[in-house]
């Protein structure tokens, strides 16, 4: 396991960028469901066949309209056009779970065609635009990430 930074060009987003587009199922364990995020791997995500994600239980806001950070993002005025796709895209791909309790940690991992996994990255990370390295987060938190499969 390697320490990922979260901050430049050693972010989440780019130690699973490759592999993602690549990989069978993506499972992701998050706190949040950022639609600014979707966006950022829209692209590789609606290729997959299947995504499984866990999320808090239905009472916690998921922070679909992100954080301070993502004000220009809101601005642009996309966020009903990124719902509708990012809904199309659950309703295709993906199995939600919901859990009873808060996630205090965040996981993403990568499966290939024969249900192994190639990455898997865990720790201060969500399905957010901060938990993916695209907006500056804390600067003490903590992300591993798999070197090898």
């Amino acid at each position: 396991m390697k320490v990922i930074p979260n901050t430049g060009d050693d972010n989440v987003i780019e130690a699973i960028g490759t592999q993602l587009s690549e990989c069978k199922r993506v499972d992701i364990a998050a706190s949040s469901f950022s639609l600014f995020a979707f966006e950022s791997l829209m692209k590789e995500l609606k290729k997959l066949p299947e995504a499984r994600f866990i999320l808090p239980p239905d009472e916690q806001d998921l922070s679909c309209l992100g954080t301070p950070q993502d004000r220009a993002a809101r601005n642009r005025l996309q966020t009903s056009w990124l719902a509708k796709k990012a809904c199309d895209w659950i309703e295709k791909a993906v199995e939600v779970k919901r859990t009873t309790c808060q996630i205090p940690q965040g996981a993403l991992i990568l499966q290939d065609a024969n249900d192994k996994a190639t990455q898997a990255v865990i720790g201060s990370t969500d399905f957010s635009t901060i938990g993916l390295g695209i907006s500056q987060g804390n600067s003490l938190s903590l992300i591993q990430g798999s070197e090898t499969p």
